[in-house]
Parts: structure tokens; sequence; C-alpha cells
């Protein structure tokens, strides 16, 4: 775990109102003064911005406190690249955003002029999205009304697809977390379209339309007269619409469970945790029905389809089971040798239990899934690092993500904690405490906490952007200042 060294700092600032900047940058105070033993922000102060209006791009930081080290030549570069494909950086994500009144402390911390706060924090501590809570079309009935707000997609583009949830209303809304903007999703025009709120909701970048989403649900059926089809809203169109599939016979038993929509490799992939993998492009041209496939989950993996029915074993399914990319392939992963029977008088948390993974290589090959790891509970139990850590031994914790830059490194929950396991080393990495409100999330169909890729604008600038934010705030109010997202900034 990497730790932060501590610098007293000091500042002389003259706040002027901010000059003119384009559409891409967020409205800030200008700074003018200087920085005394604060190296990260300074580095990143140093960051040169190119704006464009095609692309948003940031240049790598360039540090003025250090000597730029020598050019490497070609052949080193070449040697470089190929030994490790580049890591991006990630949030565990909690998929709760908050909803920010006035009387909310946080709500000072939104910059003037969006409506959005994003918390971002180095993995395992949790990081959170918050939205102002105008961005609701309806007033607030009664004092009591609460609004909540889930996150239902992450795209590593830098864009989250949110609900907000008020009494009986739901809305979608597009949230930008570059420009920290939201914009509603209009509302569909016919009852008929028959979307679901709540369940198989993906979001994918289009293609075709650069700058442009698809938010897309799909609804499977094993019945000849209820076909598959897709639930399709394009930013670029405006509107909604419905597209066939050439599968018929999707084999998802049973929807309501299956809490996992990924966009990776150019496709939407639904997880159906008892069975397999549903995946297609959505964004194929309109005259050319998308080609829905089926891929059945690893051999020994499949659960009975009568089983699957009883929320009890959903709720198995959901601690035990999960699809997640990492270095650039999906990983399956699954706590093996515990009982789905609901009935058995088996302790569920017994010394069999073992982590096992798969690799999805080639999903068109007849044999797609290769086997990576197992290792058993009960030698990761006996290490040092899991007591050290304030973690239960013979306690089997619930799976929660996979690092997107090392399929080694698997995270779990247990209890209020959420920590980080080396499968190869059968070491803890990482712990924090994580209080999260399960509460909310009986009504919403997504893993709680999930790893959200950070495009390097939302790493970078909107960080930046944060501090420099909260710093003028804080030194006006003569408050103490607390600026957790730097660890981002040194990853």
């Amino acid at each position: 775990m990497k730790m932060l060294p501590s610098f007293f700092f000091f500042l002389e600032l003259n706040i002027s109102p901010p000059a003119a900047v384009d559409a891409h940058r967020t409205v800030v105070p200008r700074l003018h003064g200087r920085m005394v033993l604060f190296p990260f922000l300074l580095q990143a102060a140093a960051t040169p911005i190119t704006n464009s209006n095609q692309t948003n791009t940031i240049d790598s930081p360039a540090s003025t406190l250090e000597p730029s080290p020598p050019a490497m030549s070609s052949a080193s570069e070449q040697e470089v690249s190929s030994a490790a494909p580049p890591q991006r950086k990630w949030v565990a994500l909690i998929s709760i955003a908050a909803v920010l009144g006035n009387e909310d402390d946080r709500y000072k911390e939104v910059v003037i002029g969006t409506d959005v706060l994003l918390h971002l924090d180095e993995p395992p501590h949790t990081s959170f999205v918050a939205v102002r809570h105008r961005v609701s079309p309806y007033p607030r009935l009664t004092d009591d009304e609460t609004r909540y707000a889930y996150i239902l997609a992450a795209d590593r583009s830098a864009c989250i697809l949110l609900q907000v949830v008020e009494g009986n209303h739901w809305d979608l809304f597009l949230c930008d977390t570059y420009k920290r903007a939201v914009s509603i999703i209009p509302p569909m025009s016919s009852e008929g379209l028959g979307f679901s709120p709540h369940h198989t909701i993906g979001l994918i970048a289009d293609p075709h339309n650069r700058g442009h989403y698809e938010v897309v649900q799909l609804q499977s059926s094993t019945s000849d007269n209820q076909p598959n089809r897709l639930i399709c809203y394009s930013t670029a169109k405006g509107y909604w619409f419905i597209r066939g599939l050439t599968l018929q016979q999707a084999r998802m038993r049973n929807p309501f469970y299956d809490t996992t929509v990924l966009a990776h490799d150019g496709r939407l992939w639904w997880f159906a945790q008892a069975n397999g993998v549903l995946f297609c492009d959505p964004c194929t041209p309109l005259l050319e029905p998308p080609q829905l496939r089926f891929l059945p989950l690893p051999a020994d993996c499949e659960l009975d389809g009568y089983v699957t029915f009883d929320p009890r074993v959903g709720a198995l399914m959901e601690q035990r089971r999960c699809l997640r990319p990492s270095e650039g392939k999906l990983r399956f992963v699954e706590i093996h040798g515990l009982s789905y029977n609901v009935f058995d008088d088996v302790d569920p948390d017994n010394i069999n239990a073992t982590l096992w993974m798969w690799t999805l290589d080639e999903p068109e090959d007849p044999d797609p899934w290769t086997f990576e790891y197992e290792v058993a509970f009960a030698e990761i139990w006996d290490d040092n690092t899991y007591a050290d850590a304030g973690l239960l031994p013979g306690k089997v914790p619930h799976v929660a993500l996979v690092d997107p830059n090392d399929h080694h490194v698997v995270y779990f929950l247990q209890g209020s904690k959420i920590f980080g396991l080396n499968a190869r080393e059968k070491k803890i990495v990482a712990c924090e405490e994580c209080l999260p409100d399960l509460q909310q999330m009986s009504s919403i169909s997504r893993p709680f906490i999930d790893a959200w890729e950070l495009p390097a604008n939302v790493a970078t600038t909107t960080l930046l952007d944060t501090v420099c934010a909260v710093v003028c705030c804080s030194v006006l109010s003569s408050k103490r200042i607390h600026l957790p997202c730097l660890r981002l900034l040194n990853m």
C-alpha cells in the first residue's frame, strides 16, 4: 500500500475573476501567488492542457521539480511498450450517488455552474458521485420525500448513467464527469416499450457518432410470443426505439438476477449469473438486426434453472460470482465449493471454499474459457496479512471486483471492510473501512461497488479543478483543507 508523505504548505493568494474558458473547462477562480512545500499540487498545476473542438486530451504530467530523465532510444521505447500494457487509473465507485440538498455541507463543494461533485480516492478507499438536488424535474412533495440516485453504468470515456428516484417518479440522466454537467434523458413516448427502470441496462459509446452514447436494455424471453429485443435511446438521434435480435432463445431464465452489464470490446455483455453471458453490438446499422449470442459459463458452473428463481439463491450468486474486465479481457470469478441449496444444512462458511478465475479469450471459439488459477481460502486465512488487516479467518467474504490492471488482485467485502487479495501471493494487499447503505441497494439490480476506469481528463484535470476550488473556499472561510483526491494525482 502506497503511503503519501505529509507536508505543510503555505499559500499567498490573490483571487481574481476567472478568465474566459472554453466549453470543456470548468470555471473556477484564478489563483495568483506562490506555493511552498506542496509538490503534488504544484506538479499537477504545471500540467499543460490541450483543448480541441474534436477531442479532449491531456498531456502527460511534466514535473518542474526534478530534471527530465534522459531520452530513451527507439529500441528502448519498443521494449518498454511491449513489456506491459498501459495502466489506467481507476477507483472503487459506489453505485449509490448522493443527492445534495441546500442544507448539505457538501453542497458548497460543488463548483458554481456545475451539478456534479466527484469524490475520487485511491483504492481500496471508496469513491462516490454526488449531484445537486435540482437535477430532478419533480418538486419535492413533502419534507420527508427522499430522492435517491443510482449509478446504472459508468463508461470509461467519462459518462455515467444515473437513475434518480423520488417517490413513484424515476428519470434517467447522463452525467458528463469531465464537464460535471447532468442532462436528462427524455421519457418514453409510448408505454408499449415496456422499459424496466432497474434491470439489464447498459451504456455504450456510439462508434458511429463521436461523443454520443446509447442507453440499452435487453428484454429477453424464452417464449416465442415475446421475442428478445433491445430498448434503446440514442443521444445522437434523441429518441427511444426498439431493435429486434437474431437470437430468440437467450436462456436468461430469470433476468431479475442478471445484475451486471458491461461495455467491453465494442459490445455490451449481460452477465446471467446462473448460466452464462449474452453479448451483442447494439450499435449496428438499423437495417441489420444485432446478433445476440449466448456464451455458457465454464464447465460445472451452470446452476439448475429452478434454483435461480429463489431470491435467496440470487443473493448468494451476487456474493460469490462476478464478471469484470481486467488487462483487456473479461474475467469470470467464482467462490467455488459452497452450496447454493438454501435448504442445505452445510455451513456456508466452511473451509472448502476456493477462489477460481477463468479468462474469456475468444468468445467465438468452441472452448472460449481459459482457467487461470485456484486458491483455497484456507491458505489465504493462514497468511499473517489476513489477520493483520482485521479480517475474520474462517468467514468467506463476498466477491466485489477485479483490479482492472492486474487480474491476480481480487477485491472482497467482509462486514464493513473492503480488501484486495493478491491470489498469486495469497496475501492481503489493501484493506479499508467501507460503510455502505445496503438498504438503498435493494431496489436496484447492480453491484454495490464496481471498478471505474478513469479517463485521463477526469483523473487529472477534473481533480485539479476540484482541488483549486476547495483550496479557494477553504482559504476564504479559514477552514481546514481536506484534499483526499490528491492520492490519485500521485498514483
